[in-house]
């Protein structure tokens, strides 16, 4: 994994709270692009992310997502989107498979949270499906934005 290779320790606290064997939504807060190497360490093996469509287009990024099984969203195309998450929810108990979702709709750089959005908690009531939150503390500690570099987070 990439913690390794960045040379982060991640500490993960209520990881019992994701061992079971039943779909569910993934609720996380959103800071960084980095977000998804700590997600990493608690994804189970059949959580599929749901994210904005315009990561799609971000080259070989995007292409990775799109053939790991993201389920991309067009937030500019609502009634689609409504659509979109009602397959999905659809498909959770019969596929059996949990989503990550980001209920804020976007990245928060540090500040107070964001409004959340309908999505994830509409999907989780259609899917019959329960609701795990994740909180990931600020990415300042071991990332140096103004200088882009990693630091030992201490």
């Amino acid at each position: 994994p990439l913690k390794y290779v960045f040379g982060l320790d991640i500490v993960v606290k209520g990881k019992e709270n994701l061992r079971t064997k039943k779909p569910f939504i993934l609720v996380s807060n959103h800071q960084t692009s980095f977000d998804f190497i700590i997600l990493a360490e608690i994804i189970p093996s059949r959580c599929v992310p749901i994210a904005k469509k315009e990561i799609l287009y971000m080259g070989t990024f995007g292409l990775a997502c799109w053939l790991s099984g993201v389920v991309f969203i067009d937030r500019k195309k609502s009634q689609e989107s409504i659509t979109t998450l009602a397959e999905v929810a659809d498909s959770l108990q019969k596929e059996n498979f949990s989503i990550l979702i980001f209920p804020e709709g976007t990245r928060n750089h540090g500040g107070p949270i964001l409004p959340f959005k309908r999505g994830a908690f509409q999907l989780a009531v259609k899917a019959q499906v329960p609701i795990i939150p994740v909180v990931i503390s600020s990415c300042r500690n071991f990332y140096n934005l103004k200088e882009k570099r990693f630091t030992t987070g201490e």
